[in-house]
């Protein structure tokens, strides 16, 4: 049913996620909020590896203003690393990074 051909193709996709996956997870991207005050560093797994607090913030504001302003760079964070996720997978199989793929195990879409 299935010829040669067709599992040769299906190994090569496969090999193409697998390297997308290792693309993606190498990436890092740095959210921001309240004018690069707070800056979170998150890698393409969604993982955050830093967070920065910009010292004059910390004199003037109240702990919920700052509070708000790290949930608002981690968020922009993940927006960042979606978009790199998605351009990582339209690069490598030309297939639009914002079409629905289902669970392919790729961090971020």
């Amino acid at each position: 049913m299935f010829g040669q051909d067709f599992l040769k193709k299906a190994q090569e996709m496969q090999e193409k996620i697998a390297r997308m996956q290792q693309d993606i997870a190498r990436m890092t991207v740095t959210g921001s909020a309240g004018g690069r005050l707070v800056t979170v560093e998150m890698n393409g797994n969604n993982e955050v590896l830093s967070v920065r607090i910009a010292p004059e913030l910390l004199k003037n504001e109240e702990v919920s203003m700052i509070e708000d302003l790290v949930v608002a760079a981690t968020n922009d964070a993940v927006q960042k690393v979606r978009l790199a996720a998605s351009k990582v997978m339209e690069e490598m199989t030309g297939i639009p990074g914002d079409m629905p793929m289902g669970n392919l195990g790729i961090p971020g879409l």
